[in-house]
């Protein structure tokens, strides 16, 4: 494993001798990458609108960790778990396949909690290229609901503290929760689109409705028709009123009244 170091000189007074001090800060600037990537994730789950985007600019940051970790990020989509986005292109193929093998994923989804694999095998044994790895499966948890799982394959030669662990699985969980929010954004949108979806068509349903009725009147003022006409254009008032009233009634719907107060304002 590659140590980051200090080395630190100093002169022993009256002497030509000096005294060597070598630091391990491997720990200390790990936990400082990871600290900044936090910073950068819960940026981007503030100001970030778009779920891909946001997954995508995730996993970058997340790249900028130690570079014997790799996070992949995958999300639940009926009842599977879908690949949406890795901090190492190189590793895609290998999280494909661990996702779609392994039990830990979807151990992690069923019982919330941080599941484990057994050391996982990537490369190839028969040139001597094989590399076991850790790897750790935290679900993203907004509320009570999984929105998908957060993984970390650790490679032999890194080290991981229980503090990162836990780190990551609040990154996860803030993730989760920009996911879930923009989700309900995205629904709230549709109800509204729908909402203006209906009622043109209702007044377009109304339109069909009043104007066939005016032009068999004007058929029959222009035949001069004069016995029929006085009873269907009755008819046709009485109609044309009650068309009248299911729009005020449409109008003075409460929820309605709400929908336009709060999106048109008036």
């Amino acid at each position: 494993m590659v140590h980051d170091t200090c080395v630190t000189l100093s002169f022993i007074p009256d002497s030509y001798q000096i005294a060597v001090s070598i630091t391990d800060e491997t720990g200390k600037n790990q936990s400082e990458r990871l600290i900044a990537v936090a910073n950068g994730i819960i940026q981007l789950i503030i100001y970030e609108n778009d779920t891909t985007n946001l997954l995508s600019a995730a996993c970058i940051e997340f790249s900028r960790l130690d570079q014997y970790y790799v996070v992949s990020i995958a999300l639940c989509s009926d009842g599977e778990l879908v690949p949406s986005g890795i901090s190492s292109p190189a590793f895609r193929e290998t999280d494909a396949v661990f996702i779609s093998t392994s039990t830990a994923p979807a151990e992690a989804v069923s019982s919330k909690m941080v599941s484990y694999s057994p050391p996982w095998t990537i490369g190839d044994t028969e040139t001597g290229t094989a590399e076991e790895i850790d790897v750790f499966i935290l679900p993203m948890i907004a509320g009570d609901q999984v929105e998908g799982v957060l993984q970390v394959y650790i490679r032999s030669s890194a080290t991981v503290t229980e503090q990162e662990l836990t780190t990551l699985q609040a990154l996860a969980n803030d993730i989760a929760y920009g996911i879930r929010s923009r989700r309900l954004e995205e629904q709230k949108a549709e109800a509204i689109s729908q909402v203006e979806r209906n009622m043109e068509e209702f007044s377009i349903l109304n339109d069909h409705i009043r104007n066939p009725l005016q032009v068999i009147l004007g058929g029959l003022a222009e035949n001069g028709d004069a016995a029929h006409y006085d009873t269907l254009a009755a008819q046709v008032e009485e109609i044309d009123n009650i068309v009248h009233r299911l729009d005020q009634r449409c109008l003075e719907s409460e929820k309605i009244r709400d929908f336009l107060r709060k999106h048109y304002h008036f």
